[in-house]
């Protein structure tokens, strides 16, 4: 359990509720995610690093845990994500300002307290987008406070271990609020409503090259540009 204010502990058992989970004055649920104590676990922050945090050495979940910053040299920049380490997974990984690539989570890995800066993000970007890839994932769509959306092949994203990528989509104003990567096959799906999902299929008119400016969002996406 991560909390908003960088408070992280270890719960065990597989019965626990985040709503069971109590928190300081002030603070609040950031991250809830289930593992082992044999597991690595990942947390990704706004400007870029990656953080690997051993399953065994996390604080049990009495009290409120400790601060992440007595684990790791986390110096309070945004912490975007959490996950499970998965050395057979690939990721795609983009910053705000349009750019990113894939890289092997085996590359995220670091044995250093200050972990690993595996994004290079531009003046004033932050890291917002940091999804699991579906091996059977061809294609990737992007979209950007610019209400447009983009569909390329996954293939033309370059694989790196560390670096700042390419541009997935062009922004003359505005920002990149999301990507993903999907299998082109089966169509595109977003959230619909508070607990649905919609899979869009018609995918032509949002198909072009990648670092274009994408077309109007289709009717009914998600007003804050975003797929989840």
């Amino acid at each position: 359990v991560l909390s908003k204010m960088g408070w992280i502990r270890a719960i065990k058992g597989h019965n626990a509720a985040p709503s069971d989970v109590k928190f300081k004055a002030g603070d609040a649920p950031h991250f809830f995610v289930q593992g082992h104590t044999t597991d690595k676990f990942i947390a990704m922050t706004e400007d870029g690093r990656a953080f690997t945090l051993s399953g065994d050495k996390l604080p049990g979940g009495r009290g409120f845990g400790e601060p992440l910053s007595l684990i790791v040299d986390w110096k309070g920049s945004q912490l975007v994500d959490l996950w499970v380490h998965d050395a057979s997974a690939k990721r795609l990984l983009a910053a705000d300002d349009g750019r990113g690539f894939v890289c092997r989570e085996e590359d995220l890995l670091s044995n250093q307290k200050g972990g690993k800066q595996a994004v290079n993000v531009g003046k004033g970007a932050g890291v917002n987008v940091t999804r699991k890839i579906d091996p059977a994932d061809d294609s990737i769509a992007v979209t950007g406070t610019s209400k447009k959306m983009l569909i390329f092949p996954l293939a033309d994203l370059p694989e790196l271990a560390k670096g700042r990528g390419n541009v997935l989509m062009k922004f003359t104003k505005g920002k990149m609020t999301d990507a993903k990567t999907f299998k082109r096959s089966d169509g595109l799906t977003w959230r619909w409503g508070a607990d649905k999902t919609r899979t869009f299929n018609e995918l032509d008119e949002y198909s072009g090259q990648r670092a274009q400016a994408g077309k109007a969002v289709p009717t009914g996406f998600p007003k804050d540009f975003r797929f989840a």
